[in-house]
């Protein structure tokens, strides 16, 4: 148990604290009644004015759960400037304040006066190694806080440990959850993409195929006309040879022809020809 009587220190600036309080998304989260539940124990155990759960943001004390404040604070559930919270946090151990007039530093702070704070009560909510916040009671009046009932206070600070854990767990499996079906609906996406892009190449193989078809025709069709054209060839070489021989043959009659001719016979041809 710690009695504070040192300077108030600022602990709350910690960027790996502030990491750790903001991964239980509780800050500006609506009251519940499992919160509540514990703070109205806490007035009725302590036999006090005011019980509350505090979360300290960098800038603000925000109060997740309260029990005896007053206006507007009931409301608005926060409060800025220096706070006993401030102070709870920097120790592992319950801060316990019996009479805030009795030391210069507790008398500096605000509450004192707008909230009439006179004796104050405060265990740290430690996650991560980190202290949050605090579970905390306040007294009108000087209050010399016995160690049952710092106890309890911590039974109490330790059962809302258990419902913030388990709230972060459940909003860390919401959040893998989300993440997972955003990784799923890409997923459906690539798919489909892929589907696509497989249908339009099994489009694209097809058009290759009837191309290649069409070249195998082409190149039938002209092995036909290339065959075609062979055999003209073949036979217009057939029919010249044959036009040659016939050639020949001719100029050998008429070789022969005018081997047989008498000498009168070729002067009588020469002058028929002649007239």
């Amino acid at each position: 148990m710690l009695s504070c009587t040192e300077p108030l220190v600022e602990p709350r600036h910690d960027p790996a604290r502030l990491a750790v309080l903001r991964s239980t998304r509780l800050l500006d989260t609506e009251a519940e009644p499992a919160f509540d539940r514990l703070t109205r124990l806490a007035v009725l155990l302590l036999k006090v004015p005011a019980a509350f759960l505090s979360l300290v943001d960098d800038e603000r004390d925000f109060y997740k759960a309260s029990t005896g404040f007053g206006e507007p604070l009931a409301s608005t559930r926060e409060l800025t400037g220096p706070t006993f919270c401030h102070l709870a946090i920097a120790s592992p151990e319950p801060l316990v304040i019996a009479d805030t007039s009795s030391n210069e530093v507790h008398r500096a702070i605000p509450t004192v006066r707008s909230l009439g704070v006179a004796a104050y009560v405060g265990v740290p909510l430690t996650l991560d190694g980190q202290a949050i916040g605090s579970f905390c009671a306040i007294d009108s009046k000087p209050h010399e806080w016995t160690e049952v009932e710092v106890a309890v206070l911590k039974e109490l600070g330790a059962s809302a440990m258990a419902e913030i854990e388990l709230r972060r767990t459940a909003s860390d499996l919401a959040a893998a959850n989300t993440e997972l079906e955003v990784q799923q609906l890409e997923l459906s996406r690539t798919n489909q993409q892929l589907n696509d892009y497989a249908m339009a190449l099994e489009g694209r193989q097809a058009e290759l195929e009837l191309a290649n078809r069409q070249l195998q025709d082409s190149a039938v069709e002209l092995e036909l006309q290339q065959e075609e054209l062979t055999t003209t060839m073949e036979e217009l070489a057939d029919r010249t040879d044959e036009a040659e021989a016939a050639a020949r043959r001719a100029c050998f009659s008429a070789d022969v022809a005018r081997a047989v001719v008498t000498g009168s016979e070729q002067v009588e041809i020469m002058e028929r020809c002649c007239n």
